[in-house]
């Protein structure tokens, strides 16, 4: 349950999920019609910390214009 709440979480915030998602799922069977109580992000807004094969600028375009300015927290790798 709480991974496919993640991939809508995240797709709501511009996000498709990794290619290989679709041989996973097989495992995770069919999404409940419920939801989570599991809140995403933190303080109510998206957290993301970006991975060594994150493309920092694209992250941060897709959650300004998904989002706006500020409304996202933002930890980049370097």
């Amino acid at each position: 349950m709480i991974v496919h709440d993640a991939v809508a979480y995240a797709h709501s915030l511009g996000f498709d999920p990794a290619g290989d998602l679709a041989d996973a799922a097989v495992h995770l069977g069919a999404a409940p019609g419920d939801r989570t109580a599991i809140g995403f992000g933190k303080d109510g807004k998206p957290f993301d910390i970006s991975g060594p094969y994150d493309d920092p600028r694209k992250v941060v375009q897709t959650l300004e214009r998904t989002r706006g300015k500020g409304n996202y927290h933002y930890i980049a790798h370097l």
